[in-house]
């Protein structure tokens, strides 16, 4: 298909609308502009995930539009790969694709420090963990609750098999900035991680236990 043109309008005011254009700005892939670097770098890549089973799973075709924006160092779409990599390479890819996120995107920030716990990378975990807190959010805040929740949910859009793979070198932090709770295993909470202080232990646990 040739491509489309909208007439009697600037490249610069189209490539902005495109950018701006919220949930269907990716939908407009057709359009020569759509692959301008200002346009890949900004876009909103947030709906793809919602096609990656479907299409960017088995390559097909939004696949080479997103990969250009993960190129373009599209922030959101560099966060959504490194989730991807997780799923099917592993821990160390997402942290090589993720860690140009860091510490400015907090789900990335979050990811990292994350998937270093289930490394037994306890240091780097722990720097990351420490630019997050001071970047974004405190570690026992609620915010951190609900962000783990958003994390889960979309690494189960790559249809993570649930593996615990990485259960022999999870390993959380004990230092002096982060220790590990000594509540991880008291059974008088409802709820994993209903306690701040044990919070994060169990937000690691869960993301380990999902590849």
């Amino acid at each position: 298909m040739a491509d489309l043109v909208l007439p009697n309008l600037l490249d610069e005011i189209i490539c902005k609308i495109i950018a701006l254009a919220g949930e269907e700005s990716f939908l407009h892939r057709r359009y020569g502009l759509v692959h301008e670097p200002s346009v890949l770098k900004t876009c909103n890549v947030s709906p793809i995930p919602n096609f990656f089973n479907i299409e960017i799973g088995i390559y097909d075709k939004f696949c080479d539009f997103f990969l250009k924006c993960v190129n373009a160092g599209n922030i959101n779409a560099v966060y959504l790969e490194g989730l991807h990599l997780a799923s099917v390479f592993g821990f160390d890819d997402a942290i090589d694709a993720l860690k140009q996120n860091v510490p400015t995107h907090r789900m990335s920030t979050l990811g990292v420090g994350i998937f270093n716990v289930c490394l037994g990378n306890d240091i780097n975990a722990s720097k990351v963990f420490q630019e997050f807190g001071v970047n974004h959010e405190s570690l026992m805040s609620d915010e951190l609750f609900d962000m783990a929740d958003v994390l889960e949910l979309r690494l189960t859009k790559f249809r993570v098999l649930n593996l615990n793979t990485y259960c022999p070198t999870f390993k959380f932090l004990y230092d002096d900035v982060i220790k590990s709770p000594k509540c991880n295993y008291d059974n008088t909470h409802d709820f994993e991680g209903s306690c701040k202080y044990c919070m994060l232990f169990w937000i690691c646990t869960n993301v380990c236990r999902m590849l």
